[in-house]
This record gives structure tokens, C-alpha cells and sequence, in this order.
């Protein structure tokens, strides 16, 4: 009884032991934007982070019986079916109806089942990257970028390169190139896998 004493609290939550998946196991991702006073004056600060904004950054992670994961980015304006709103962009889904319309709308577009989500800040890249002790990337071209107003301020010369939690920021959400989005969800995987590697591989 006292090798099963550290797993009480999951048997006596869930009533059963851990086994091995019998499918892949799916969880949404999802970058919230901040949410702004309607009061405020530019350039101004955000409100407390309260996980209700909209969902600029959403991707479908998607982790295999070998231990694979493999990523499917959701563009931020795909039209799909919003449950109690009808047709919108998904991003606007978490405004509407919370965590749960997001993932309903992700089922509804991609006919995956989805089994947990996790909800990031602005600065969440910035955090776990740090936590790393930063994270190697290749940066494809040149990027420089400054809203002095949103204070970003990209600065990040092409070439493989350890990035720190800044840079990392700034890599993620860099979209002043000829791809926009869609090159933005490209250096966003990118980030994902290379972050997922250094973790498994210390």
C-alpha cells in the first residue's frame, strides 16, 4: 500500500491508474491578447490578465502512443461554426462563450476530439523560454520591427541563434514580411518543436 501511497490523491479524483492511451491524445493551445480599459488613453496599459480576450495565436497539439507530437496551426480569421453564435472567426470564440466555445469550434472545424486545453498569455512565450535558459531557433531572414506605443521592439539578425525570452517574443509575434499570419504560424511551430526538443533534452 505505501507504493501506491504518491497516487492517492489521482485514484481517489479519478478512481482509476494510469494506462497507456489507446489514441492520440489532443490539446489546444491557445495565445490570448490582452484586454484593454475602454477608458484608456494611447498608448495604455492592459487590463489584469483575465483569459478572455481573443485567441491570436491557436494551435492543435497532438501527442502519439511513441511519444510523437505532431502540430496543426488554426489561422486566427478561419470562418467555422461557433456554438451559440453561429458562423464567426474562431478567434472570436473565446470572447463568446469561453475556453469551451473554443474548443467546440476547433472540433467542429478539424473532426478531432479534443482532450484538454491550456490557455497562454502575451507573455508566456517570454516566461518559458526564459525558464529554458532560452531556446536555439533558426531566424529565416532579418527582422526589425519597433511599435514604440505597444512597446515591441524586434531586432533579430537570420541565422541559427539562441534566442532569450525577449527575442523569443518578438520571433513569435514578427509579422512585417510578405507572409504576414501564415509566415508568423510558421516561426510559431517552429518555436514549439524546438522548445519541446530542449525540454525532452536537457
Amino acid at each position: 500500500m505505501a507504493v501506491l501511497a504518491p497516487a492517492a490523491p489521482a485514484l481517489v479524483r479519478y478512481g482509476a491508474l494510469p494506462r497507456p492511451a489507446d489514441r492520440p491524445l489532443n490539446i489546444l493551445l491557445a495565445g490570448v491578447t490582452p484586454v484593454y480599459p475602454p477608458s484608456a488613453v494611447w498608448p495604455y496599459p492592459a487590463a489584469p490578465e483575465d483569459y478572455s480576450g481573443l485567441t491570436d495565436t491557436i494551435m492543435l497539439a497532438q501527442v502519439r502512443q511513441d511519444g510523437t507530437v505532431n502540430l496543426l496551426s488554426i489561422p486566427r480569421d478561419t470562418w467555422t461554426e461557433i456554438p451559440g453564435k453561429g458562423p464567426g472567426k474562431i478567434n472570436g470564440a473565446n470572447p463568446h462563450g469561453g475556453p469551451e466555445a473554443l474548443v467546440a469550434a476547433a472540433e467542429n472545424l478539424t473532426g478531432l476530439p479534443i482532450d484538454g486545453h491550456a490557455l497562454l498569455s502575451l507573455y508566456a512565450a517570454r516566461s518559458l523560454t526564459d525558464a529554458a535558459g532560452g531556446v536555439t531557433v533558426d531566424v529565416p531572414a532579418r527582422m526589425k520591427y519597433d511599435d514604440h506605443a505597444g512597446h515591441l521592439h524586434i531586432d533579430l539578425q537570420p541565422g541559427r541563434q539562441r534566442l532569450s525570452g525577449e527575442q523569443a517574443e518578438g520571433f513569435l509575434r514578427f509579422r512585417k514580411d510578405k507572409l504576414s499570419d501564415i509566415g508568423r504560424i510558421g516561426r510559431q511551430q517552429q518555436f514549439v518543436q524546438a522548445l519541446a526538443q530542449q525540454t525532452l533534452n536537457p
